[in-house]
């Protein structure tokens, strides 16, 4: 059942919503695309927000393949994320009567494919091999916590987050680790043709991407352990219903 902030909330901002469907694009805007190329990618996204399936959420993220020369070395960094998640919201009572908020705790379930060719240090910074990733329907499990705030015109959400994507084989012993700290923006208005509502969105994070690979790559060289720090900037726009 609906609290009645989150029914107060969604009467205020975006009607009688009862969920919304949109898209999202993101860009990397860190250091670390000198390295990685400017790889952005798209995003689609369900959020239910009433009935038998209220805070169902489901995410599906893609990379856009993007080549990077580096001494004569192709590197590209190319993902697919797939995520279905149920959030647990608790109403926060705040000072300010026309703000209202919830606490939101987001468990995530998915797969995770990983088709790269990433820089990795060796013997000091500035040096550098190759060292390829190439796997698919990796398992991911993760957590968001954030706090969802809304305004008579806003609706924004500070969040923080991590997720691991682990494979263990006999020979492809991997994990791929993200912590990540945003925030997201809504704004919704009316359209006049029929009774569409649309919701611009902007939304910005940073990530702690950490790679651990223990197989041997082709200079037999043992690498436990790659970090890369990332950020993005993007938009997006949804409908809701």
């Amino acid at each position: 059942m609906s609290s009645p902030a989150k029914q107060l909330d969604y009467s205020i901002l975006f009607g009688s919503t009862k969920g919304y469907l949109g898209t999202r694009y993101g860009f990397p805007v860190s250091k670390e695309v000198q390295l990685l190329g400017k790889s952005p990618f798209l995003g689609l996204f369900v959020e239910i927000r009433s009935g038998i399936l209220e805070n169902f959420r489901f995410y599906r993220d893609e990379s856009i393949r993007d080549e990077n020369v580096v001494d004569d070395i192709t590197y590209w960094f190319s993902w697919k994320k797939f995520q279905l998640s149920w959030t647990f919201d608790y109403p926060m009572n705040l000072l300010a009567t026309d703000i209202l908020a919830n606490l939101e705790i987001t468990p995530k379930i998915g797969l995770f494919d990983i088709d790269s060719k990433l820089p990795v240090y060796f013997q000091g910074p500035g040096i550098y091999f190759p060292k390829e990733f190439k796997f698919t329907n990796i398992p991911n499990l993760g957590i968001d916590v954030g706090i969802e705030v809304t305004t008579a015109w806003l609706l924004y959400r500070p969040w923080i987050g991590t997720d691991i994507s682990f494979l263990l084989e006999a020979d492809k012993d991997i994990s791929i680790s993200s912590k990540r700290l945003g925030v997201d923006l809504y704004y919704g208005k009316t359209l006049n043709v029929g009774f569409i509502e649309v919701i611009f969105s902007a939304f910005g994070f940073i990530e702690n991407l950490s790679i651990e690979d223990h197989r041997k790559d082709e200079l037999s060289v043992n690498v436990d352990k790659i970090v890369y720090n990332l950020s993005y900037i993007g938009l997006g726009l949804a409908t809701s219903w």
